[in-house]
């Protein structure tokens, strides 16, 4: 070819030179057509004649023997394909799934030499090798390898909407290799668009789980966090220490860090349960395989049946509770865990996870050999460090108890300030359907003991206090779950009678305090018993155009996270025909946030505003103007139904102050609701002074 090329250019060149003198040029000075045959010029190019029992070669410049040898002959192929004679040289076609050797003489098997480490089988996809694993086993991120699943191995997981098997949520590694001597690493990576303006949740993280030498204790843990939800970003950090009943725990959120200690229960530290699709404090199930794979450590199998898990919460700072329980298709081979609180089920190959279930969002966490995707962790800011007043210790707490209509015990803590010459006046502190406990926090607001603080400054302040646990929750009996609105208003009836018969108490200067949606609860307790109370406190109120008031508050962080106003019409929407489900009695499940769908019927039907104007006595509304929870309307339209029925009504709206009424703005997502909690005193002032003119 090369002869070729030159001796047309130099042809070219001669015809372009404008001279009258043609070039003596011999095309076939060059090709001898291998000794069997004479070149000779053809149209311009050169060509063999053959001798007889030989042929030219595809390039017409050489002449190979047909007679009585082929290039092909004694080529094989390795059985496993066709030789061809291309230019007279052999060349092996070789059949779908092997690849042609070096020399182009022979056809490999793409798995010779994969021994997929001794335990599993090779194959071809594609045209490449690839390991299938056996039961026990998963395969390694190159395919090449099989890992066993039993302590020590390496395993990314792909997150996807089950509903969309091909959307992309994001990709979760856990590697275990090191398990048995003390160390977990997860790293995530969530990408998700839930906005068709191309605002969404966007997460990168990483934790370090430090175990105790038989693995199933976590001591310690390290967690970075770079989280965006539409318009708002922020960096976070964590670290926790487990030891002896208690945790220390330092949470940076935004430019703020505190530290603080949290308390467990168990035997065994609290288990980190790394949230999914999470707010700040809100944990949506879990997507971490460290933290089921340790559960599934701790699962008694002897025992079997339902069993607790204390759990710790990295990105609320706060430890709790979850239950879990053998799944009926549990099998020695292939374990099976439900976690019924979560709508979570988790399958195993041994000791890890091969797919985690989140039922209730529809998600499925499910191996994969993908590598994950590297990390982009945003620089964290030099925090500030927080600091928070002790509460005062001015008054004197008993445990309680009483009995409901129904014969559910409830337990409380009663306060009682400093001993005087009269008794005091007291306030039921009221919790709310979503209460976690007597002290209020719920799962939105994992650190935010709002009932706890209010009694210590209450007391200090010359009044006594009550607060519960809710039925089926704390140290109270019942079933949370099958709570109906009547059932609560009983509840709530049953505590104001035991703290005014408490010695220490005035049961003629009595108050009622309830936040948020509680207001429903404190609604239905007004239209029983409004006289032997003396006034009502609703602090970010949400008792009145429930509908509305709670889409207002299920769509508050998405309105705080600047999502664009089409994809906040949509979530609205969704809402409101979740609401309507309820009420029309069509829901596809009997519960939903953990109360079932006739108390959320009957929370829907509640007209606190219609209750206020009746009630005779005096009533305090108090919202900070950074509450993305409490609607602004909930404070217009009670005082304005008050006033038209002629009824005494204070309303106040505090500056810079969020849902739980501390410092805040919205901004911040909740992330000050994760740090340890401290009443601002024009919180305070608003109530203790309210109080003060009333009692």
């Amino acid at each position: 070819m090369k002869l070729y090329s030159l001796g047309f250019f130099l042809l070219l060149l001669a015809a372009s030179a404008g001279c009258s003198d043609t070039v003596d040029f011999n095309a076939c000075a060059d090709i001898g057509c291998g000794g069997h045959g004479a070149c000779v010029v053809e149209q311009g190019a050169p060509t063999c004649k053959c001798d007889p029992g030989y042929s030219p070669a595809a390039n017409g410049w050489l002449c190979i023997d047909t007679s009585e040898r082929s290039p092909c002959a004694g080529v094989t192929c390795s059985g496993r394909g066709t030789c061809l004679a291309l230019g007279g040289s052999p060349v092996c076609q070789c059949t779908a799934g092997y690849k042609r050797s070096a020399d182009g003489l022979k056809c490999l098997d793409p798995c010779q030499g994969m021994l997929c480490s001794g335990v599993g089988t090779c194959f071809v996809d594609k045209g490449k090798a690839r390991c299938s694993c056996p039961s026990g086993y998963w395969v390694t991120a190159d395919g090449k390898g099989c890992h066993s699943t039993a302590l020590g191995g390496f395993t990314t997981y792909y997150l996807s909407w089950d509903s969309y098997p091909t959307y992309y949520r994001g990709m979760i590694s856990l590697d275990s290799r090191k398990w048995s001597k003390g160390l977990l690493v997860e790293r995530y990576k969530q990408n998700v668009y839930l906005d068709y303006g191309g605002r969404g949740l966007h997460r990168t993280a990483m934790q370090t789980l430090n175990l105790t030498p038989g693995g199933d204790e976590v001591t310690a843990l390290q967690l970075e966090d770079d989280y965006t939800q539409a318009k708002v970003s922020r960096r976070r950090r964590l670290t926790a220490s487990f030891a002896k009943g208690s945790g220390t725990v330092t949470m940076q959120r935004a430019e703020k860090q505190a530290t603080f200690t949290v308390a467990y229960t168990g035997s065994k530290t609290p288990l980190p349960m790394f949230g999914a699709q999470e707010y700040p404090g809100w944990t949506i199930g879990s997507v971490s395989p460290a933290f089921y794979a340790l559960a599934l450590q701790r699962y008694d199998r002897a025992k079997a049946g339902a069993q607790t898990l204390e759990v710790f919460w990295p990105t609320a700072g706060a430890v709790g509770k979850v239950t879990m329980k053998a799944h009926p298709e549990w099998t020695a081979a292939s374990p099976k865990l439900h976690f019924p609180e979560l709508e979570v089920v988790v399958t195993y190959d041994k000791d890890v996870p091969r797919r985690i279930h989140l039922q209730g969002e529809a998600m499925s966490l499910t191996r994969t050999t993908a590598p994950i995707a590297d990390l982009n962790m945003a620089p964290a800011k030099t925090p500030v460090k927080v600091t928070v007043k002790a509460l005062p210790a001015a008054g004197t707490e008993m445990a309680t108890s009483f009995t409901s209509v129904d014969g559910v015990k409830l337990a409380g803590t009663l306060t009682l300030p400093k001993a005087g010459g009269t008794k005091a006046p007291a306030v039921l502190l009221l919790p709310g359907p979503l209460s976690l406990d007597r002290d209020h926090p719920h799962k939105r607001m994992l650190q935010v003991p709002l009932h706890r603080h209010l009694a210590a400054h209450l007391a200090q302040a010359g009044y006594a206090s009550l607060r519960y646990d809710p039925r089926g929750a704390g140290k109270s009996s019942g079933s949370a779950g099958a709570a109906t609105l009547s059932d609560l208003v009983d509840d709530a009836q049953a505590a104001l009678k035991a703290l005014g018969g408490s010695a220490g108490v005035d049961p003629k200067r009595m108050f009622l305090l309830s936040h948020g949606v509680g207001g429903a609860v404190a609604a239905g307790l007004l239209a029983r018993a409004g006289s032997d109370l003396r006034g009502y406190a609703a602090l970010a109120p949400i008792l009145t155009n429930m509908r509305e008031a709670l889409v207002h508050s299920y769509t508050g962080l998405i309105t705080a996270s600047q999502f664009t106003s089409t994809y906040l019409s949509r979530q609205k929407t969704w809402f409101r025909a979740l609401f309507d489900s309820f009420i029309k009695g069509t829901h596809r499940k009997p519960r939903y946030e953990g109360l079932s769908v006739a108390l959320w019927k009957a929370l829907l039907a509640v007209d606190g505003a219609k209750v206020l104007a009746a009630y005779p006595g005096a009533v305090l509304l108090v919202r900070g103007d950074q509450d993305m929870e409490s609607a602004p309307d909930q404070l217009t339209r009670i005082a304005a139904a008050r006033q038209q029925a002629s009824r005494d009504v204070t309303a106040v709206t505090l500056t810079g102050r969020t849902f739980a009424l501390t410092e805040g703005k919205s901004s911040d997502l909740w992330e000050t609701a994760t740090l340890p909690m401290q009443l601002p005193q024009d919180t305070l002032d608003a109530l203790l002074g309210w109080l003060k003119v009333n009692k």
